[in-house]
């Protein structure tokens, strides 16, 4: 349904052999994907790039945020816990918020968030307020003319 240059894959676990096919992603040269190491390498150049990429040909982008990409260590609320892989909350909010300026922004996906993982909400207040202030950051960027063009 999309073609390889509309996808950007970010924060996925080279080293799981479930998830990660290496052979799949090099017979498709114009998918850019950068792994959970890249991305918190230098999450705000990576999310820029993913940017960059998507906001090419003015189709619209749909960000998919899933927790299982954050470091279950920093962030125990995935359905499938990842421990010792994955980005921490805090890059994984910094890649969110400068995804959501992208001009062709349409939709947000938030997945994969198991409250039962966290009797005490502790860890789900963290992620709220990560996503929250990812998304109102994002939304002064517009306004101020940091990012995309305004579309609120």
């Amino acid at each position: 349904m999309l073609a390889e240059h509309q996808l950007v894959l970010l924060g996925d676990d080279q080293g799981d052999p479930d998830s990660y096919d290496e052979k799949a992603l090099a017979a498709r040269p114009a998918l850019k994907h950068f792994g959970d190491a890249a991305v918190s390498d230098n999450p705000l150049d990576v999310a820029q790039q993913a940017v960059t990429a998507l906001d090419r040909d003015g189709a619209s982008t749909v960000v998919h945020f899933d927790v299982d990409a954050v470091d279950s260590r920093d962030l125990p609320l995935a359905n499938v816990p990842h421990y010792g892989t994955g980005v921490m909350l805090t890059a994984a909010s910094a890649v969110l918020e400068t995804l959501l300026t992208a001009r062709s922004l349409s939709a947000v996906v938030l997945t994969e968030v198991n409250p039962t993982h966290d009797p005490g909400g502790t860890q789900l207040t963290r992620y709220i307020a990560a996503v929250t202030q990812a998304l109102a950051r994002s939304l002064n960027r517009r306004r101020d003319g940091d990012g995309a063009a305004e579309r609120i």
